[in-house]
């Protein structure tokens, strides 16, 4: 208990090296913040230009095999829909399984 009073009288003990701050290092810290920010933006900003780069390549070559195999080899062509719609029905599933458990685990 006299432990306890002595805490409450003297208030919380802080860490030594905060005392050792100085506003040069807290204004370093805050450039090293924002500089870590802006990469990141910059790397976000990258990705969703290869993502859009991605799905316009998906579209191109549907719309190629569309124009191509559609009119004379349509059994061919709805085998080949069959394929990407199994494919990425596998895909949403796994993805959907993966954030359920994770949700689960939280």
């Amino acid at each position: 208990m006299e432990e306890f009073t002595s805490i409450a009288q003297f208030g919380p003990m802080h860490h030594p090296i905060f005392g050792k701050f100085e506003p040069k290092h807290v204004t370093q810290f805050l450039t090293n913040v924002r500089e870590r920010e802006q990469d990141e933006s910059h790397y976000k900003k990258g990705g969703r230009w290869f993502r859009l780069a991605y799905v316009l390549i998906g579209i191109g070559v549907f719309v190629f095999l569309t124009l191509l195999l559609l009119p004379d080899q349509s059994d061919l062509y709805f085998q080949i829909l069959k394929g990407i719609g199994i494919f990425g029905a596998g895909i949403a599933g796994g993805y959907g399984i993966k954030t359920y458990m994770d949700r689960k685990r939280d």
